[in-house]
């Protein structure tokens, strides 16, 4: 059951970054998509603190960093915990820490000047960043939980 979860959740994630990308694709290709990403861009500036909101998130996903490598750190200290899967344990933190350093790379790098879709590309990479850390956090759940 929790296996079926995870490729759902995983199908679901690649369905999203795919969806990105054709944003992406449209904002740069088609003149009527990107004065409707300047009007959007424009309104969200004029109605909420963009730069603040982008720097709490920073913050939130660098906690979540940090808990993603305490949790390879406790894993491999106490050998008591038993997961059926240690190879999956591994690549479900490592794949939440390197979306993670990808995603803030991304938040800072890049802006409303240099992609159009930036506001709609961050809130679909922070749908799957919280997808993934669901998945860390339900595979980190003991099995007799």
């Amino acid at each position: 059951m929790k296996k079926l979860f995870f490729i759902a959740l995983s199908i679901f994630q690649i369905i999203l970054l795919i969806f990105a990308y054709i944003l992406n694709f449209l904002s740069r290709k088609k003149m009527g998509v990107m004065r409707y990403f300047i009007y959007k861009n424009n309104k969200l500036n004029d109605i909420y603190n963009m730069e603040n909101i982008i720097n709490i998130l920073c913050l939130i996903i660098f906690l979540i960093l940090i808990f993603a490598i305490i949790n390879i750190v406790i894993f491999r200290k106490n050998k008591k915990l038993i997961y059926p899967h240690k190879k999956y344990f591994y690549i479900i933190n490592i794949s939440l820490i390197l979306l993670g350093l990808i995603f803030i790379i991304f938040l800072k790098y890049f802006s409303i000047d240099k992609i159009l879709t930036y506001y709609y590309i961050s809130l679909i990479f922070l749908i799957v960043y919280i997808i993934e850390f669901i998945k860390a956090i339900i595979y980190s759940i003991k099995k007799s939980l």
